[in-house]
């Protein structure tokens, strides 16, 4: 990490610090604490269950694009480079801009995919998880509008801004395709992937953008492959809110639990490390006009933030592994290398 990125981490866990202790500050731990009680350890264990199928859909979808660029690699190993991915976006989204670099690097490693290959792959994945992903959070926006009468609109306009204007750079990427204008360098912009490959000397994209744009085609199978996964990994991650939402509060509602859903999507769009503070201030509005109280509204925060720590905890496992067999290259290259000079200097030995 360079200094600017870890300069950039500080500043936004700072940010993000901030207003979870605003918001903590208005409750009473102790009702905190008796609301996280109420969870036992099968449903956690359930909620991280389904945090790791989500993954699985989310893999699921990349493997999509990366077979119909005619790569068929095995689930297993990309679910782990997911993972990984998962978890660093999880932790410093700011200061990296998500995970894909890594993904990137060993997908490049692992399995010797091209970098470029492996970019469109990944693009491809994103801007339909991007697209879908914001059309939950725009459903999820307008029940709460309509749950709250709309008694602040202003409030519904400022947090749509940020799903309407994920779908316009949809609508962007689209009308490029449809113009035969370049979509991968817009694209590198936002998923923070143009230094690297500028790094990597492999900017240029041309030959691969028709095939980006194929995946966009509903036509193709493969864009209804690729968007049909995402749509369920974003059903499942609905249907963990559902049941996170019912072990908190005690309540059944769909209508309340989209909501939820739809502000925890959002709340990772802030960008703050781990979505403190930005979890905790758009529940906590959810759950106050409810009538639930902030201290539920802070647990639920608390227990979702749990599960994704648990994806943490499984990828320093993966990246334990990924960094023992990178020594392990490095050190055979070594080797080599000091065999080829000892061989050059005796020939004869």
């Amino acid at each position: 990490m360079s200094f600017k990125n870890f300069l950039i981490f500080l500043v936004t866990l700072t940010i993000g610090a901030f207003f979870f202790l605003v918001i903590s500050g208005q409750v009473e731990w102790a009702n905190i604490i008796e609301s996280l009680q109420l969870i036992r350890p099968w449903q956690f264990a359930l909620l991280v269950l389904l945090t790791l199928g989500i993954q699985g859909m989310a893999t699921l979808a990349w493997q999509e694009t990366l077979r119909h660029i005619g790569y068929r690699l095995p689930w297993r190993k990309l679910w782990r480079i997911m993972i990984i991915g998962t978890a660093v976006s999880f932790v410093t989204p700011m200061a990296f801009i998500g995970g894909e670099a890594i993904v990137l690097y060993l997908l490049n490693m692992e399995m010797r995919v091209p970098w470029r290959r492996g970019v469109n792959s990944l693009i491809t994945y994103k801007l339909a998880d991007l697209l879908v992903h914001s059309v939950f959070i725009l459903i999820g926006l307008l029940v709460f509008g309509a749950l709250t009468g709309f008694e602040s609109p202003e409030l519904i306009l400022s947090l749509s801004l940020i799903p309407l204007g994920a779908i316009a750079f949809a609508y962007y990427a689209f009308h490029r395709i449809r113009h035969k204008k370049s979509i991968v360098e817009p694209a590198l912009r936002i998923f923070g992937l143009k230094k690297l490959l500028k790094k990597k000397k492999i900017i240029n994209f041309e030959k691969e953008e028709n095939e980006i744009a194929s995946f966009f085609d509903l036509r193709q199978s493969r864009s209804r492959h690729v968007l049909g996964a995402t749509v369920v990994k974003n059903l499942a991650a609905w249907a963990q809110m559902f049941c996170l939402f019912y072990f908190i509060t005690g309540q059944v509602s769909i209508s309340y639990s989209l909501v939820v859903h739809a502000l925890a999507g959002l709340s990772l769009l802030f960008f703050l490390p781990a979505t403190l503070g930005s979890m905790e201030v758009l529940q906590a509005m959810a759950f106050g006009a409810f009538g639930l109280g902030r201290a539920a509204a802070v647990s639920l925060s608390f227990v979702w933030r749990g599960m994704f720590l648990v994806v943490c905890a499984i990828s320093i496992f993966y990246l334990l592994y990924f960094s023992g067999k990178i020594l392990e290259d490095k050190a055979d290259v070594l080797f080599k290398k000091i065999k080829q000079i000892w061989q050059n200097k005796n020939p004869w030995s």
